[in-house]
Formats: structure tokens, sequence, C-alpha cells
């Protein structure tokens, strides 16, 4: 058995974790979720190209002045370009949602855990004053 150099009274060292070590943790735990929302949807590269074609499909022009392959290039390429266009903007609203719903979380999270300790000690006074009837 490992014995600490100093004694320690359990509730101190439970306290010292969890407003120490353990809120760090989950703060760290909550970034790295964060990050991975801003990675996997990738809003500010989606921004800048917006209006691209759907995945580089773009049909060409050809030679000439030939009315028929213009309309049908033109056509394709606006399609491709409005496809793209509303599939990034889907891809950019969902990015947002899941940021702020994640944000929103876990802030809550944290204040739970920052106010965690209380409620179980108020929590329990409750219980035993319920236990004896007071």
């Amino acid at each position: 058995m490992i014995e600490s150099s100093e004694k320690q009274n359990l509730f101190v060292a439970f306290i010292t974790w969890h407003y120490n070590t353990g809120l760090k943790e989950l703060t760290r735990a909550f970034r790295n979720f964060l990050s991975f929302g801003i990675h996997y949807f990738p809003i500010k590269e989606l921004s800048k190209t917006i209006f691209s074609h759907w995945r580089r499909s773009s049909d060409s022009y050809g030679e000439g002045l030939d009315v028929g392959v213009w309309a049908k290039a033109f056509l394709g390429n606006m399609i491709s370009r409005i496809l793209g266009a509303i599939i990034r903007l889907v891809i950019i609203a969902v990015g947002i949602v899941f940021e702020i719903t994640l944000f929103f979380v876990g802030s809550a999270i944290i204040l739970i855990w920052v106010l965690l300790p209380i409620i179980i000690t108020l929590g329990f006074f409750a219980g035993i004053g319920l236990l004896f009837g007071l």
C-alpha cells in the first residue's frame, strides 16, 4: 500500500481534484469536441467555395459557336454550381448548429460539474431530513 507523505483529509483531496485536475480535464475535453466540429464541418473553407462546381464536375463549352453545345454546357455548369451551393450551405448550417449546440451542452456540463459537490451535499442533507422527518 502506498502512503502519502502528507496526510490530507479525503474531502479536501476530492475538492482539490474536482476543481483543479477534474475541471481542467473536462474543459480540455470540451475544447477537443469543439475542435472536432470545426474540422469535421470546414465552414471557413466551404464559405470560400460556396458557388464552385459540385465535385468539380463541369462541362466544356467546346470549340466554335455551337449554340446547342453551349446551352447544354451552360445549363450543366449552372446545375452543378447550384447543387454545390445547396450542399455546401446545408453542411455549413449543420456545422453551425452542431457547434452552437455543443457549446451550450458543454457549458451546461461544466456548470453542473462546478455545482455538483454543492448539489450532492444539499441532496444528502435533504435526504437525511426526509429520513428523520425534519
